[in-house]
Order: structure tokens, then C-alpha cells, then sequence
């Protein structure tokens, strides 16, 4: 039974289109994304309910399931601002020590299943019945280029129907390892923005032939994307940290500005 309502629920998802990403910027900092309605919230998310009821938190979706289960599969995508190499921990909760079993899926990778109970590696103590799950897979990524991932929750039981809810709370990503490309020809010493910091608009020295210039914000997420100019108005943008993507006929490189 549980097979075929997670084949009906990857049926209901392969019909979904997913409108945008959460971009995964190629400097070292830990990227988390939510779900729900936090400021740092995970663009373009669905969720397929084959039991129960969706209610959305600031930090969270929540499931409210049935007496006897609640079946659910969160669905999203990821690009890279850059080639980049990096992992994935989604973090979840079950109620009032609910049990169930977590599927999560990269791309067109193996699934992982995880078990969900408190004597699970991955459960996190501290008085909720959170577990942050690390997938072994890595994640790849790149410019351009959706990677979608799949989290399946099904079998949360806790014989309540008031109790029985499992929550979305969000995907971190670490670890990140960007591709370096085998060229000098793009290196710093070619490629300068100024001003650095900016008030109104920017220039860009490189000997390469620039394509396009994407500017992300610091959870990542694309915020305004250039083709080649001689000057990059961002007058209207919100003072603070941002980086720019700079793509070439030879690659991309990533630089980080600031707006006053």
C-alpha cells in the first residue's frame, strides 16, 4: 500500500512545474533554507499530500495527518551560482514521538531512507522530535541548471489525530567545494569591479568577453540578472552584501560587493 501511494505521489509531482530555485552561491558559507514564510524561505517549493491536511508556518509546513498516518512529498529545486560540489541535511519533525520513514531523493540518484524514531543517529534531542538528516549523496550543482530534489515522509503514526503532524523545516547546505576553472586567464588581477563599495552602479574590468552578470543575495537567492554592460545600475538595491556572478566565454567567477 505504501508503495503505490508514493508512486501515485511521484506521479502527481512529475506533473508540477517548479517556477523558480534557491541559488547556492559558490563562497564557503552555509547556505538554510526554510520552508514556509521565513525571509530565508525556499523559493518554488510544492508539497504532494496523499493524507492529511497543509498548514504553513514562519519557519515551516506542517502536515496534519489522520489517526492512522499522514503521507506527504516536498518537492524543490537547486542551482549552483557556480560548478559546485557540496552536501545536503534536510531537517524535519515528527510529533509527540511519532514514528515514520523519510525517503529523500537527488536528482535521478538512489533514495535514501531514513527511519524515524528516537533511536534514530539523526534524532535531535532537546525536548522536540526533530531530526536533521544528512543525505551521503553529494550535491551537484551548476549555472543554469535545476537539480531537483525529493523528501518523502510517509508512515507517521501516532495513534492521535491531534498529535499526529510531521513538519518541513528546512535544507542546509555545506561543505561546498567550487569547480576551479583551468584557465589564469581569469583571475583577479583581470577582473576587477569598481567601486567597491557601491552606491548607485557598478563597472566591470576584465580582458574577457563578459556574457551575463547575476547578482544573488546572501541566502543565495538570484536577485537580478545583466547581460553585458559598460555600467550595472543597482540604485534600487537595499544597502548591504551581494555577489556577483560574472559568466565569460571561458567560465564564471564569483566576486562579493556591497551596496551602502
Amino acid at each position: 500500500m505504501k508503495k503505490q501511494l508514493l508512486l501515485t505521489m511521484t506521479a502527481i509531482l512529475a506533473s508540477l512545474t517548479i517556477s523558480s530555485q534557491a541559488i547556492i552561491t559558490s563562497t564557503a558559507e552555509d547556505q538554510t533554507f526554510n520552508v514556509g514564510n521565513a525571509a530565508t524561505a525556499l523559493p518554488g517549493y510544492s508539497i504532494a499530500i496523499t493524507s492529511g491536511t497543509e498548514s504553513i508556518g514562519s519557519n515551516y509546513v506542517q502536515i496534519n495527518g489522520s489517526t492512522t498516518d499522514s503521507d506527504s512529498v516536498l518537492s524543490f529545486d537547486l542551482q549552483g551560482s557556480a560548478e559546485t560540489t557540496a552536501k545536503l541535511t534536510m531537517q524535519i519533525r515528527l510529533f509527540s514521538l511519532n514514528t515514520g520513514t523519510a525517503t529523500i531523493t537527488i536528482g535521478g540518484g538512489t533514495p535514501e531512507t531514513f527511519i524515524l524514531d528516537l533511536n534514530s543517529p539523526y534524532f535531535t534531542a532537546g525536548g522536540f522530535d526533530i531530526y536533521d538528516l544528512p543525505i551521503a549523496a553529494p550535491l551537484e550543482l551548476s549555472n543554469g541548471v535545476n537539480t531537483p530534489v525529493t523528501v518523502a515522509v510517509t508512515g507517521a503514526q501516532g495513534g492521535q489525530a491531534s498529535i499526529n503532524r510531521a513538519r518541513y523545516y528546512s535544507a542546509k547546505i555545506t561543505d561546498k567545494v567550487t569547480e576551479t576553472l583551468a584557465t589564469n586567464s581569469f583571475e583577479l588581477k583581470s577582473f576587477q569591479v569598481f567601486p567597491n563599495p557601491i552606491t548607485d552602479s557598478f563597472q566591470i574590468n576584465t580582458e574577457e568577453s563578459i556574457k551575463s552578470l547575476s547578482l544573488f543575495n546572501v541566502t543565495g537567492q538570484l536577485v537580478k540578472t545583466f547581460t553585458a554592460s559598460e555600467n550595472y545600475d543597482i540604485s534600487d538595491f537595499n544597502p548591504g552584501v551581494y555577489f556577483a556572478t560574472v559568466t565569460s566565454e571561458i567560465g564564471s567567477q564569483t566576486i562579493k560587493i556591497v551596496k551602502k
